[in-house]
């Protein structure tokens, strides 16, 4: 292989590693919320969804951070806003993950041009595709699944390269991380067909790699 095509394949690789670590991050926030809303009583979840709609809503909300790139200082721009403290910590973790996959649409751009700039009538139409946290689970997860297979299409044949984790590599790591949080004790491993210890999986699958945090 040309040194050339091994430039082109790693920037490709950690293009779509960034889009697949955010859009994976983004559905294990919501998947926490919707489970923290369900164990709650019945009356907080609504209000909270409603704090939610009127943050999203917010003009000041849309001019800084509904556009093609973040602010800097973003974060703290975003406690500023005046509905950001009504929400539930979990809540606050969608709104941001919200936020991150909105930036992972810009990474796939990227990786999707080649030329590591977005077309900019492309990059709207496919922000557009990113669910809010207040959609219907169906609908959400519809959305999510088609964006999770342009990334899957998109880095199918990639090789493996050493030190960078593949975009289903990211995602599987995600889930495993999730599991874990949720205390779970074994997951569903494909390449075997059947259910193995999460710590052993990760130890297994993404020892030495950089970023990840061992069990």
């Amino acid at each position: 292989m040309k040194e050339s095509d091994i430039r082109k394949d790693t920037e490709l690789a950690r293009q779509l590693g960034d889009a697949q670590l955010n859009l994976s991050r983004y559905r294990a926030a919501v998947s926490r919320m919707e489970e923290a809303s369900y164990l709650q009583s019945a009356g907080t979840p609504g209000g909270s969804k409603r704090a939610m709609a009127s943050l999203l809503g917010e003009d000041k909300f849309k001019a800084e951070f509904m556009g093609m790139q973040l602010p800097a200082d973003w974060f703290n721009k975003l406690a500023d806003t005046e509905n950001w403290n009504a929400l539930s910590k979990s809540q606050q973790d969608a709104v941001v993950g919200y936020l991150g996959a909105r930036g992972a649409v810009t990474a796939y751009q990227k990786a999707v041009s080649g030329s590591g700039r977005a077309n900019k009538e492309q990059l709207e139409l496919e922000l557009q595709n990113i669910p809010t946290p207040l959609l219907p689970k169906d609908v959400r997860e519809s959305q999510f699944d088609r964006f999770q297979q342009n990334i899957d299409q998109t880095g199918a044949g990639l090789p493996k390269m050493v030190g960078i984790e593949r975009p289903k590599e990211i995602q599987q790591r995600i889930e495993a991380e999730e599991a874990q949080k949720q205390g779970a004790t074994h997951i569903y491993d494909p390449n075997q067909k059947k259910a193995v210890p999460v710590g052993s999986w990760m130890q297994r699958h993404f020892q030495g790699m950089p970023g990840v945090k061992q069990p």
